[in-house]
């Protein structure tokens, strides 16, 4: 599992919380920032990945957001992107323009935890 964010202290904060979460329920997952270190992602390591978990962005970082989602589709075709869509987040931003770039939305890191669960029970 792979939870990357927007390089904002608000994605880079729920990216190592989410990864830390899932490391503690034994779900190997790394937190980057966004974009992707694009050397550091060769075809064997993408191998490696199966969902990319992504904060819904806000209204200011949305077209930027966007961007990364696009490249990430285009590095990790085969992956999941899952958006994470925070309890207190009232921005209206992600509810039409961001599923349209998802394969799913969450709505807290216990959803995230078992999506993940059951993920790494299907691949194994």
């Amino acid at each position: 599992m792979l939870c990357a964010g927007l390089p904002t202290e608000r994605d880079e904060l729920v990216s190592e919380l989410l990864a830390r979460a899932l490391r503690e329920t034994r779900i190997d997952a790394r937190s980057t920032p966004l974009p992707l270190p694009h050397e550091e992602h060769r075809s064997e390591t993408a191998k490696l990945i199966c969902t990319v978990f992504l904060p819904c962005p806000l209204a200011r970082t949305f077209d930027t957001w966007r961007a990364e989602v696009a490249v990430l589709r285009a590095l990790l075709f085969d992956v999941l992107l899952v958006a994470i869509r925070l309890p207190d987040d009232e921005s209206r931003i992600w509810r039409g323009n961001a599923l349209a770039h998802m394969d799913a939305v969450l709505h807290s890191f216990e959803e995230c935890v078992a999506f993940s669960a059951r993920a790494n029970s299907v691949i194994r």
